[in-house]
């Protein structure tokens, strides 16, 4: 059962952030950072069963005001064309970002208040992708990570519901074969990532299962 909250404060943040970037010759850039977040009146989804009433028993999801939160990381990037090799090669492209994130806050409990990283909050999330630009071709594979992560919070930790962390690689690519026909192609999910819902004590939620898939056509530019 969800319920609404005509109470729900309104959340505002506090910010620093401390960023740099630097321009390579051969087309490219790499960037990185430190950020911290103060959060005041934080807003989450908070599921507890209901104890009394006409409802006793059920369980509730409602939107609620948390402590203030605090988010803290760093991030990095890199991205270049690989223009300064011979031949062949300079068609090559590279690109990856990092981002690590420390948050915690406290919430009410059964017994007791306890502290607990942010809802929807990952604590690593990273990308990753070889491109490929040349005579034509056009390619690119990318690698897409992160860490298992609160998903919703409950009234105690056994009930809290988790998604788990995933990797997923995928793959697409295009020839041109004449000035207005190209031939493309895509292959999504090669890893079979899947995405996973428990709860905070091990007990599955919601399981979603998929299977890599592939797509290939024609494509017209009738103006070139």
């Amino acid at each position: 059962m969800k319920i609404g909250n005509p109470l729900l404060d309104q959340a505002t943040s506090t910010n620093v952030d401390l960023l740099f970037e630097h321009y390579l010759k051969s087309l490219g850039l790499i960037s990185g950072g430190v950020f911290y977040k103060n959060i005041e009146n934080y807003i989450y989804e908070s599921i507890y069963t209901q104890v009394g009433g006409d409802f006793n028993g059920y369980q509730v999801t409602q939107t609620v005001n948390g402590a203030n939160a605090h988010v803290y990381g760093y991030e990095i990037a890199w991205q270049q064309q690989l223009t300064f090799l011979p031949g062949f090669l300079n068609g090559f492209g590279i690109y990856g970002n990092f981002t690590q994130i420390q948050s915690k806050f406290k919430v009410p409990g059964l017994v007791s208040e306890r502290t607990v990283r942010l809802p929807s909050m990952r604590p690593k999330v990273g990308n990753a992708s070889l491109s490929y630009e040349k005579y034509g071709f056009s390619g690119r594979i990318s690698l897409n990570f992160y860490e298992t992560f609160i998903s919703e919070l409950a009234d105690v930790q056994a009930n809290d519901l988790m998604e788990k962390g995933r990797t997923q690689l995928d793959f697409s690519a295009s020839q041109k074969i004449t000035k207005n026909f190209s031939l493309f192609m895509g292959i999504n999910n090669i890893t079979n990532a899947q995405i996973i819902l428990d709860y905070g004590d091990g007990r599955p939620n919601d399981h979603k299962y998929y299977s890599s898939w592939a797509n290939i056509g024609f494509k017209y530019t009738p103006f070139h």
